[in-house]
């Protein structure tokens, strides 16, 4: 594979749903899932002290009837880390 169809992938992977299309395109389910999960990591990173100093504010919207899934979709985080 080459670095441009890598890089193509891995920058269209942006939610769970994006996998089972790329396998239904013919790539391999273990590397797609690999790549996914490989972003997801980096993400959670990169984000997680953007996303703890924000605590104050996203308890306050759970607490105002916010679920956690359009909380984290709003803060790109994934929804079991967020709760």
């Amino acid at each position: 594979m080459e670095y441009k169809e890598y890089k193509g992938i891995y920058d269209g992977l942006r939610r769970a749903d994006d996998v089972e299309r790329y396998i239904s395109e013919g790539y391999d389910r273990r590397m797609i899932e690999t790549l996914y999960t490989q972003k997801v990591n980096r993400t959670v990173k990169k984000r997680y002290h953007i996303v703890k100093n924000r605590a104050p504010k996203l308890l306050n919207d759970w607490k105002r009837g916010m679920g956690f899934c359009d909380i984290a979709e709003r803060n790109e985080f994934p929804p079991v880390l967020t709760a």
